[in-house]
């Protein structure tokens, strides 16, 4: 805005041939003018004189601000006054630029606010996306400002159980992926939900592809993978709904042990409990109570022999031991432990083993084996193989001790998961290698501490330290 309208078509030039990425929405030779036109057109910036007849550019700033507080304002100026400076520094405006303008520093100067605006608008493309995972309300204007008139397709990657109660994970993030487009949700370390814009592919073909390709990555042979799909393309208007639906689609479909490639609204009904297996819980209990544990232990096997050929879903599974574990254990040290062998059972067999050694088990894995020396051994394995596939199930096997006594002891010992110290471990040592080599390779960075995918360790390290890797070394250097 400038009242001489050969400074209006001076900056207008310089903008059209040299500022990429801006596009002049309206002019204005007044205050009252520019109001109308940052009212109707939307605008992202503002460009204006300092003083003119009406309502001068000061007042017009502080109006503008008032209106909208994330509005970047420039002001083009033939007065250099302390106090003009003063009051643009109060209203936070990006630049005061004195006259004559030269279209070199102009141009700088809005190269520099084009990459402030696209961080921005990524920043909060990123939490509109994480607001509407976590099932938070996000107005339809503000999603449409964002997003825009662009299509998406969606789907979500889940590796092994849904979040369990009791898990000490940071809180995740949203991440952009390699491709810059893309966006990326996570509860946990198990999880990656991708939002695609359907203007970076060429076909349908090319999706399935890259689910592949990310499935392929993300599962890493541990467990099992389950994929839900949205098959569609989708508008902003559809947005909200069909997240939620992918989430209570894979907390409804998710099957222990069973590996699933699910398609949003073509899914089969999931498989509950029947009248016969809630008799059979019944019967469990009722053992459990009078501490006849050879029939308990015959019928749970039973249960879960039955749970796994008719591929009962996870979360009706977990209801049932529960009920069944609650009977006999209830306290807040019991509900951990139970949550975490809910949570690293694998397959059901591994579940009815884990859920024996929890309720059948006598004291035989005390003594020698709950002491602060023992727990110190466990973790010098952990420390010394950090580049190996280290897991629950490894540590197990390796120092021939159950699930529920391992998770017990880093429950009383740690105050945390297994999981949760062997990440933190894998980072600290990462940590410890960018800051002696800030040149290193991510990708061998990664290797080193056990991560064969040196996206997902990308992801992981910046849950823990809120920063990149490639940011790390240099940002602690000074």
């Amino acid at each position: 805005m400038d009242d001489e309208v050969a400074a209006i078509e001076y900056i207008q030039g310089i903008i059209e041939s040299k500022c990429t990425g801006f596009e002049v929405v309206g002019t204005a030779k007044s205050g009252e003018k520019c109001l109308e036109v940052f009212e109707r057109s939307g605008a992202d910036v503002i460009i204006t004189d300092i003083k003119m007849a009406g309502i001068g550019g000061m007042e017009l700033i502080e109006e503008i601000r008032r209106r909208n507080r994330d509005i970047q304002l420039i002001i083009v100026s033939g007065y250099s006054e302390f106090e003009y400076a003063k009051k643009a520094i109060t209203n936070q405006v990006f630049e005061y630029i004195l006259k004559p303008v030269d279209p070199e520093e102009f141009t700088n100067i809005m190269v520099r606010l084009f990459q402030m605006l696209e961080n921005l608008e990524l920043s909060e493309k990123k939490q509109l996306f994480k607001d509407l995972c976590q099932g938070i309300a996000v107005e339809k204007e503000k999603l449409k400002r964002f997003f825009g008139n662009e299509e998406y397709y969606a789907f979500l990657l889940r590796r092994n159980h849904l979040p369990a109660q009791f898990r000490d994970n940071k809180n995740a993030e949203v991440v952009t992926n390699i491709y810059g487009s893309y966006f990326l949700y996570a509860r946990d370390e198990e999880e990656a939900f991708y939002l695609l814009p359907k203007s970076c592919l060429n076909s349908k073909r090319e999706l399935k592809l890259i689910i592949k390709k990310c499935s392929e990555k993300f599962y890493q042979e541990q467990g099992f993978l389950t994929i839900v799909e949205i098959p569609r393309a989708f508008g902003i208007d559809m947005m909200t709904t069909l997240i939620g639906e992918v989430y209570k689609t894979l907390q409804q479909c998710l099957i222990c042990g069973i590996s699933q490639n699910i398609v949003l609204r073509e899914q089969q009904e999931p498989v509950d409990i029947n009248e016969e297996e809630q008799d059979r819980i019944q019967k469990i209990v009722f053992y459990l109570s009078k501490k006849q544990y050879i029939k308990a232990k015959a019928e749970l096997k039973i249960l879960c022999l039955s749970f796994e050929k008719r591929r009962v879903v996870q979360v009706q599974v977990e209801t049932a031991i529960k009920k069944i574990c609650r009977c006999s254990y209830y306290n807040n040290d019991s509900e951990y432990l139970l949550n975490e062998i809910l949570y690293h059972s694998l397959s059901i067999e591994e579940l009815f083993q884990n859920i024996c050694d929890f309720l059948f088990k006598e004291e035989k894995e005390g003594g020698k084996l709950d002491t602060p020396e023992y727990f110190e051994s466990v973790c010098r394995f952990v420390e010394s193989h950090l580049a190996e596939h280290v897991s629950l199930h490894s540590i197990v096997n390796e120092f021939h001790v159950s699930q529920s006594h391992l998770s017990y002891i880093f429950r009383k010992y740690a105050n945390q998961s297994f999981n949760m110290y062997l990440t933190s471990k894998r980072i600290e040592k990462a940590k410890q290698i960018l800051m002696r080599d800030p040149d290193i390779l991510i990708k061998d960075v990664a290797l080193m501490v056990g991560f064969r995918d040196q996206f997902y360790f990308s992801r992981v390290f910046k849950m823990y330290t809120n920063v990149r890797p490639t940011e790390y070394g240099s940002k602690n250097d000074g």
